[in-house]
């Protein structure tokens, strides 16, 4: 599909939920792409689509909105359980999908669904963070050689207002079978280690959660990435404000990723911001991340993560969280 042909990508929403709604708004506002057509079983959901979007179309079902000739990327922001359906009609419609994350909780399901997407040949992202905005600014530093040798990474989270916000929107995001603080932010940064360092292993975690029904509430972790140890201390416990902080510690230089959307440099002396403007860091992530979809839509140069890049995530993710309650694991040589 060229550029040439695609003047405003159509989007199609599957699922309405608190990212699917956030999407649709900076969608809404977006010069390259438009959001034309949106299905979510809860009818609620839908009137608020249209309080935003007036002229949307809101159709009867999934069926219903891949068909639409107006849909030229099918995005799925539905709970995980149901990507990989969602997932292989639209493929299957010869339209690119876009995929929320965790690309699946099944790793049989999802191994499938990537054979499937290759052999389909139809285009196929998932909307992880890092992509764009300070990881992918990040990405092209290490790329450049301006940190120079790696010696590791950290990643230091606590997210007790995320957590409250997120559960709320979303009830499901509370259990073990679909949410999480591993799936849902750690995911993120998993993703980001790999594009910067290489393919990655758990060598050591331990999670701490309240049953076996309900989603972690800690994490303490060992990972590897191209050989490079990163570590990951994570919790939705205890008063304070939130942090969300990446650091990669390098030779000659360090960056640092915070809440999400900010990159920080240091060459030995103190922290300083390197994202010029005055625009918030949130709404610029959002434009920069449609235009990233806009390109990869338009076969253009773009650094959306394809569904077998996502699948890599998924299995880490996956096999942290098999140490939910448990004593942890160190992994062999």
């Amino acid at each position: 599909m060229s550029r040439a042909a695609i003047e405003v990508v159509g989007l199609g929403f599957i699922g309405l939920g608190s990212i699917g709604m956030r999407m649709l708004r900076a969608a809404h506002l977006h010069t390259r792409v438009a959001p034309v057509a949106v299905w979510d079983p809860d009818p609620a959901r839908c009137r608020a689509a249209l309080d935003v979007c007036p002229d949307l179309r809101v159709v009867d079902d999934a069926a219903a909105l891949i068909a639409d000739r107006a849909v030229g990327v099918v995005y799925v922001a539905s709970p995980p359980f149901t990507h990989a359906a969602h997932a292989r009609a639209g493929l299957d419609a010869g339209k690119p999908v876009l995929c929320e994350k965790p690309l699946g909780v099944d790793e049989d399901e999802s191994r499938a669904l990537v054979a499937h997407a290759e052999r389909t040949g139809v285009p196929n992202a998932v909307n992880f963070i890092h992509a764009s905005g300070a990881g992918a600014r990040l990405v092209a530093d290490v790329a450049a050689g301006a940190l120079g040798k790696v010696h590791c990474a950290e990643l230091r989270i606590h997210a007790r207002a995320w957590g409250e916000r997120r559960y709320a929107e979303a009830p499901w995001l509370r259990g073990a079978d679909q949410g999480g603080l591993v799936r849902e932010v750690v995911s993120h940064f998993v993703f980001l280690s790999a594009r910067l360092l290489g393919p990655g292993r758990v060598l050591h975690c331990r999670l701490r959660a309240p049953d076996g029904q309900r989603a972690e509430t800690a994490v303490v972790a060992e990972l590897e990435f191209g050989g490079v140890p990163v570590s990951v201390m994570a919790n939705t416990e205890g008063v304070g404000p939130d942090q969300f902080e990446y650091t990669v510690w390098g030779e000659h230089a360090s960056r640092a990723v915070v809440d999400l959307y900010r990159l920080r440099a240091s060459d030995g002396g103190p922290w300083c911001d390197v994202d010029d403007g005055d625009e918030a860091p949130a709404a610029r992530w959002q434009r920069d991340q449609l235009d990233n979809v806009a390109r990869w839509v338009g076969g253009e140069p773009h650094t959306m993560p394809d569904f077998a890049t996502a699948f890599a995530v998924q299995q880490i993710v996956e096999e942290m969280l098999r140490h939910r309650g448990g004593g942890g694991r160190r992994g062999g040589d």
